[in-house]
C-alpha cells in the first residue's frame, strides 16, 4: 500500500509518516521544497517535490490528480489547511483514483471560516467569545469606542486565497480604541478580507481531538497546552493528555455531526479560570499539530484514518494514557527566548503568567516522567537534524554578517544575549563581558561584512544611555570622518534619554579640547523610525546591545560594539557620569581610539 502525505515540512506529516512507516505502509511525503522534515525520516520511501500550492494553486490540482493516477496511490492524507482545502474541492476526481477520509468541501469552508464557525457554534448551543464582525474601516470606527479591551483581532481565515496564491495571517492583540484603528490601518489583509474583534478569553488551552466516520463520531483524544508560541497563546510547544470532558464531546457531536464530518478534525477551548466556562476558539479541519502526543498517548489518529480511508474497521483503542506530555523542543526554545528578549507587555501576557526565572528553570527540565519528543526520536534522528538546521539558517538571516558555516555560533549567541539579559548581578556581568569578548573576536576574525555596511551606508547611529554624553560625541567624530562627496547622515540617540536634555557640562567641556562642539547637542530618545532608516547602529556596552535586540530585534544584524574594529579599547566604553573630569577625558580617549577604524573605513570609501 502507497500512501501519500503532503507538507512535509510540517510536524504532523512527520508523525503520520511515522506511524504508518512503522507498520509497514510505503509513505511518500511532498513538499515544495527539494527535502523536508518528514522525508528525513527513515521511515519515509519517497520525497516527492510538487507546485508550491499556497503559490499556484491550479498547477498543484493538475499535479495531484495525475500523481495519484499514474503512482497508483491508494490514499491521500492533506495536513495543511491549504491542501486540504485541494483535496476536499477536488474529492469527487480523486476517489476514482485514490481513498480519502476527508470532509465535504462544504463542510470544511463552514468550519474553517471563523465567522461562520462562530455562526455555527451558537446556534449549537456552543459558548464563543464576544464578537463583533468587521468588513471595512468604518465597521472598526463604528465599534471601536463600544468595546472592552483587551480585545483580539482575527482574519476569517488563518490564510486568504488571492489571485497570486495563499496569505498567510496571524492573530492580532489591541489594547485600545488607537491600537485597534492602527492595526486596522496597517495591515492589509484586515482590510481586504472579513475579520472578527473578539473579547480576549485568558485561560489555560484545551483541545479535543476527533475522528468521524460521515457525521459519526469514532474516538476522541483531549489534551491541554502548557506552554505556547508565541507565549500569549499559538502553536502547542509543550502539551499534556488529559480525560475527554463528556461536555467536550457533546459539543464536537452537536457541531460536526450534523455537518456529515468524515475524517479529524480538531476543536480547540479556551477555559476561563473565573467561571470555568469553556470558550470554542477555532476548529482545525486537518491533522494538529500535537498530533505525535495522541499517538505517544495510545490514540494512533493516522493509522486510525488510513483503516477509515480504504474501508477498514479502524481499531479504536478503548482508553488511552493520561499524564503523557509531549516537547518540540525548537518550538519550546522560541518560547524562552520571546520571554527572555520581550517584556509581558509587548508579548500581550495576562498579569498571573510565569517569571522569567520561572521560565528558564522549567526549559532545563529536559526530562520528567511521561515526557516525549514530537520531533526528536533516538531510532530517527535525521528529522531532528534537518529541523535544527533550518532553525540555525533562519537565525542566520537574522543577521547577514554571519557566514553560513557559523549557523551554530548565530543559534548560541542568541541563547546568550537572551539569557544575559534575564539574569542579574555579577553572573550577569560576567556573561555581558563574555558576549562582548565573543562579539568582538567575530567581527575582527572577519571585519569584511562591517567593513562593507560601513563603505555603502548612507545613514550611521550611535546610541548610549542619555544621549549626553558618549554617543553625541562618538557621532561627531563619525560625522567629521565622512570626507569628500560622501553624503552620510550621522545622528545619535539614547536608550533612556530625555528629550532636550542639554549635553553633560563636563562632556562639552570634554569636548571642546578635542575640537568637537557639543554646546549645541540635545538628547533625542530612540524610536522605531530612528533605528529602522540607519544602515549601521553602534552601541558603547553589551547592555546597550541587548536592551538594542530585545527592543528592535530587527535591527540586530546592524547593531556592533562601537569598539568592534579597534584592537587598542576596551571591551565596552563606560559611562562617566559621575566621575570627575579625568573620568571624561579618559572615555573620550576611548571612544577617539574606537572611532578611528571607522573614520578610515569612511574616508577611504568616499575617496
Amino acid at each position: 500500500m502507497k500512501v501519500f502525505v503532503t507538507d512535509g515540512d510540517q510536524r504532523p506529516a512527520l508523525a503520520v509518516t511515522r506511524s504508518l512507516g512503522m507498520r509497514g505502509i510505503s509513505v511518500l511525503v511532498g513538499e515544495h521544497t527539494p527535502a523536508s522534515l518528514a522525508s528525513c525520516s527513515r521511515y519515509c520511501a519517497r520525497h516527492v517535490t510538487y507546485p508550491s500550492p499556497r503559490e499556484d494553486a491550479r498547477a498543484f490540482d493538475e499535479f495531484l490528480l495525475d500523481f495519484v493516477e499514474r503512482e497508483h496511490i491508494d490514499m491521500v492524507l492533506p495536513v495543511t489547511d491549504v491542501t486540504m482545502h485541494a483535496v476536499t474541492r477536488l474529492q469527487d476526481a480523486l476517489r476514482s483514483r485514490t481513498a480519502l477520509a476527508v470532509p465535504s468541501f462544504d463542510a470544511f469552508e463552514r468550519v474553517t471560516d471563523k465567522s461562520r464557525l462562530v455562526d455555527s457554534a451558537s446556534a449549537c448551543g456552543l459558548a464563543v467569545p464576544r464578537t463583533e464582525f468587521v468588513n471595512t474601516l468604518a465597521d472598526v470606527r463604528a465599534i471601536a469606542a463600544t468595546l472592552t479591551y483587551p480585545v483580539v483581532i482575527k482574519p476569517s481565515r488563518s490564510r486568504i486565497r488571492t489571485g497570486t496564491g495563499w496569505t498567510p495571517t496571524s492573530v492580532l492583540y489591541a489594547g485600545s480604541a488607537e491600537e485597534l484603528l492602527q492595526l486596522y490601518r496597517n495591515t492589509d489583509y484586515l482590510i481586504s478580507a472579513p475579520s472578527l474583534v473578539q473579547q480576549r478569553i485568558v485561560g489555560p488551552g484545551e483541545g479535543l481531538f476527533t475522528l468521524f466516520d460521515r457525521g459519526r463520531l469514532l474516538t476522541a483524544f483531549a489534551h491541554r497546552r502548557l506552554r505556547e508560541k508565541p507565549p500569549s497563546g499559538g502553536v502547542s510547544v509543550l502539551s499534556e493528555s488529559i480525560p475527554v470532558d463528556p461536555d467536550l464531546r457533546d459539543a464536537a457531536i452537536r457541531l460536526l455531526g450534523p455537518l456529515g464530518w468524515h475524517g479529524v478534525a480538531m476543536l480547540e477551548f479556551k477555559r476561563d479560570p473565573k467561571s470555568g466556562q469553556r470558550f470554542l476558539m477555532e476548529v482545525n479541519g486537518r491533522f494538529w499539530g500535537s498530533l505525535q502526543l495522541a499517538v505517544d498517548a495510545g490514540v494512533d489518529f493516522p493509522h486510525l484514518t488510513y483503516q477509515l480511508a480504504v474501508g477498514q474497521t479502524p481499531a479504536v483503542p478503548r482508553s488511552y494514557r493520561i499524564g503523557v506530555t509531549s516537547r518540540w523542543f525548537l518550538g519550546d526554545l522560541d518560547h524562552l527566548l520571546l520571554r527572555l528578549r520581550k517584556s509581558d507587555e509587548a508579548l500581550h501576557l495576562p498579569p498571573a503568567s510565569p517569571s522569567r526565572s520561572r521560565v528558564v528553570f522549567d526549559f532545563l527540565k529536559v526530562a520528567q516522567p511521561g515526557m516525549r519528543y514530537d520531533v526528536i526520536a533516538g531510532s530517527d534522528l535525521r528529522p531532528f537534524i534537518y529541523e535544527f538546521t533550518q532553525y540555525t539558517r533562519d537565525l542566520m538571516k537574522m543577521d547577514t554578517h554571519v557566514p553560513a558555516r557559523a549557523g551554530l555560533l548565530r543559534f548560541s549567541w542568541e541563547l546568550a544575549c537572551a539569557f544575559a539579559g534575564a539574569i542579574g548581578g555579577k553572573a550577569a556581568k560576567t556573561m555581558h563581558r563574555w558576549i562582548a569578548a565573543w562579539q568582538m573576536m567575530r567581527i575582527r576574525r572577519n571585519p569584511r561584512p562591517l567593513l562593507h555596511a560601513l563603505r555603502s551606508a548612507q545613514t550611521v547611529l550611535v546610541v548610549c544611555q542619555g544621549n549626553i554624553i558618549r554617543s553625541p560625541f562618538a557621532a561627531r567624530l563619525v560625522a567629521h570622518a565622512a570626507t569628500g562627496d560622501r553624503r552620510l547622515s550621522v545622528r545619535s540617540g539614547g536608550l533612556a534619554a530625555v528629550a532636550g536634555k542639554p549635553s553633560h557640562p563636563s562632556a562639552v567641556l570634554t569636548a571642546t579640547k578635542q575640537r568637537i562642539d557639543l554646546t549645541d547637542h540635545h538628547a533625542s530618545p530612540l524610536d522605531e523610525q530612528v533605528v529602522r532608516t540607519s544602515d549601521v547602529i553602534f552601541v558603547m556596552e553589551v547592555r546597550h546591545l541587548l536592551e538594542m535586540r530585545r527592543r528592535f530585534p530587527n535591527a540586530a544584524a546592524k547593531t556592533f560594539l562601537l569598539t568592534c574594529l579597534a584592537t587598542e579599547t576596551p571591551l565596552e566604553i563606560q559611562d562617566p557620569y559621575n566621575g570627575d573630569l579625568s573620568r571624561f577625558e579618559a572615555c573620550f580617549e576611548h571612544i577617539t581610539r574606537a572611532v578611528r577604524p571607522i573614520a578610515r573605513t569612511l574616508s577611504n570609501s568616499a575617496a
